[in-house]
């Protein structure tokens, strides 16, 4: 840590799911005093929960949870007036869990990553080495004319034996400032810091390991139909048929499954990812942006690669995500209008319509 840095400072962001009448707090942890064992230990701890939990929800990427759901939407038949969409939000994912709870639950995903990758070292000398980008306050002065200048690089190490400690530490310096104020989070983890996630995720996994375990499952085998489980971040959605109604599956789709003070909450709509979950015609449908506010303005000043950056993202998403794969090019076309409309030049806009997905017709 540097003792140097400055404290995290704290935004909101409004949620656009509650008309904007409720906001997410966000703590940016850049260039901040624990910025870098906060990576550190957030690198770590994701390939341990990978390990620990390999059948937490969270655990596929976003194309892959893409791929999951076209290999789901594949196998559905012709009718699927039986099949219905669990669409729910886990709320006080970040906010509410106890620190007690909190370190109770990586002190076992320690055991279980122990259990399920035994060490040849007894776990007081076993330990993982971390690549950091090191970016200290004499760097952020420093000019090199005519060259390139890179971040430098270093190796960190991290002991196992150490791993809950650490957890607790930097659920410890949950400090910053607002308004000139300074405060301290003393539940759940704050969202910002690069470790948060991949810690809220261990006590979400948990839940589900517990789930798991009770009912001796595994997900091939809760239904005889098939079906779709997934959860990102704190979005989750389940697909199940409605003769799959079994003791675990009611508690799998229970509200309190994660227990309070974390909770589902069910989301109005069939919003999953960014794409609109049909499951009559067996679409997933691109959710276009359609306010001036989600486009950057053309006249911004910048080259027109990095104006364009977010129509290349958007493009990636549309055809990765989109089912069948046929419908990709007109979604991809409507939101090439939707850019053209707004003044950016037709030449750039399709020239990168037409690299992207040439690009990923090779993959």
């Amino acid at each position: 840590m540097n003792p140097n840095r400055d404290l995290p400072r704290s935004y909101i962001f409004p949620k656009a799911k509650k008309k904007y009448l409720k906001a997410r707090p966000v703590i940016t942890f850049d260039k901040t005093y624990a910025r870098t064992l906060s990576r550190a230990l957030g690198t770590v701890l994701t390939q341990m929960c990978k390990i620990a939990y390999p059948d937490n929800l969270h655990k596929d990427s976003t194309q892959a949870t893409f791929q999951k759901f076209h290999g789901f939407l594949e196998k559905l038949p012709t009718i699927t007036d039986q099949w219905k969409f669990h669409n729910d939000d886990l709320v006080g994912f970040f906010t509410s869990v106890p620190h007690v709870r909190i370190k109770a639950a990586v002190n076992h995903m320690v055991s279980e990553y122990l259990r399920n990758h035994p060490s040849p070292q007894s776990m007081e000398l076993t330990k993982f080495s971390v690549k950091t980008v090191e970016d200290s306050l004499s760097n952020d002065l420093r000019t090199f004319r005519g060259k390139v200048r890179k971040p430098g690089v270093m190796m960190r190490e991290i002991w196992l034996e150490d791993i809950v400690e650490l957890t607790g530490l930097m659920l410890e310096l949950s400090f910053f400032t607002s308004l000139g104020i300074c405060y301290s989070q003393i539940r759940g983890a704050c969202i910002g810091a690069p470790a948060s996630p991949v810690i809220c995720n261990i006590t979400a996994a948990f839940e589900e390991f517990v789930w798991i375990t009770a009912f001796n499952l595994t997900w091939a085998s809760v239904t005889r139909f098939p079906a779709f489980f997934s959860r990102y971040v704190d979005n989750r959605a389940c697909i199940l048929h409605n003769s799959d109604r079994t003791r675990a599956t009611t508690q799998l789709t229970s509200l309190d499954l994660y227990r309070p003070p974390v909770q589902l909450e069910e989301v109005e709509g069939c919003m999953f990812l960014g794409f609109d979950v049909d499951i009559t015609s067996r679409t997933l449908t691109y959710d276009p942006p359609v306010h001036d506010w989600q486009f950057r303005s053309p006249n911004s000043a910048g080259a027109m690669a990095l104006l364009l950056s977010s129509l290349g993202s958007r493009l990636t998403i549309i055809f990765r995500g989109t089912f069948p794969k046929s419908n990709a090019k007109k979604a991809a076309g409507l939101l090439c209008e939707q850019y053209v409309e707004r003044g950016f030049p037709s030449k750039d806009v399709y020239k990168l319509l037409d690299g992207i997905s040439r690009q990923l017709k090779r993959r």
